[in-house]
C-alpha cells in the first residue's frame, strides 16, 4: 500500500511538472529615438456609496458617482466622455435625464445638444496627473408616472496624446 501510494505521488508529481513545462510567457521589450512616447492612463473608482443606486422619485444635486484620475508622464492631453443614452437613464423605452457633472482642473456639465454616443471632450492641453470628482444631478420623478424598474446609461471615458 505505502508503495503504490508512492508511485501515485511520484506519477501526480511528474504529471504536474510536465504540464507546467509547456507554459510561456512574453515579455515585451520597448525603445524610442527622440521624444519618450506619451504614457497616458485613466483610472476610475467609486466607494461603495457612489456605487448604490440612485432613488430617481427624490431629487439629487452633484451626487458623487465616482473619482476619475488622469495619468501622464508628460505630454499634453485631452480626455473625453461618450454617453451611450445622451445623458438620460433609460428602461423600457423611458428615459429620465440627469446632469452629469466633472470638477478637477475642468469643470464641466453635459451640453444639452449632445446626442445618445457622441463624444464631448471636456478637458484639453493638461500635462499633469489631474484627479475629477465624477458627480449627477437630476429631477425626482413621480413612479407612477413611471415603469418600475432599473433605468441606466454607460459613460466611456477616454484620454488621449495631444
Amino acid at each position: 500500500m505505502k508503495k503504490c501510494m508512492i508511485s501515485l505521488f511520484l506519477v501526480l508529481v511528474v504529471s504536474v511538472f510536465s504540464i507546467s513545462a509547456n507554459t510561456s510567457v512574453n515579455l515585451n521589450l520597448f525603445g524610442y529615438i527622440g521624444e519618450p512616447p506619451a504614457e497616458l492612463s485613466l483610472t476610475l473608482s467609486r466607494t461603495p456609496e457612489q456605487e448604490e443606486p440612485i432613488d430617481l422619485t427624490i431629487d439629487a444635486v452633484e451626487r458623487a458617482v465616482g473619482t476619475l484620475n488622469a495619468f501622464t508622464n508628460g505630454p499634453g492631453y485631452k480626455v473625453s466622455v461618450i454617453s451611450v443614452n445622451g445623458y438620460n437613464l433609460m428602461h423600457d423605452g423611458a428615459q429620465i435625464p440627469y446632469t452629469f457633472h466633472i470638477s478637477g482642473d475642468a469643470a464641466w456639465t453635459n451640453p444639452s445638444w449632445v446626442n445618445p454616443g457622441d463624444e464631448v471632450d471636456f478637458q484639453h492641453w493638461a500635462t499633469e496627473d489631474t484627479v475629477y470628482s465624477l458627480a449627477v444631478s437630476l429631477t425626482g420623478v413621480d413612479p407612477t408616472s413611471f415603469p418600475t424598474g432599473t433605468y441606466s446609461d454607460t459613460l466611456t471615458f477616454t484620454i488621449k496624446a495631444e
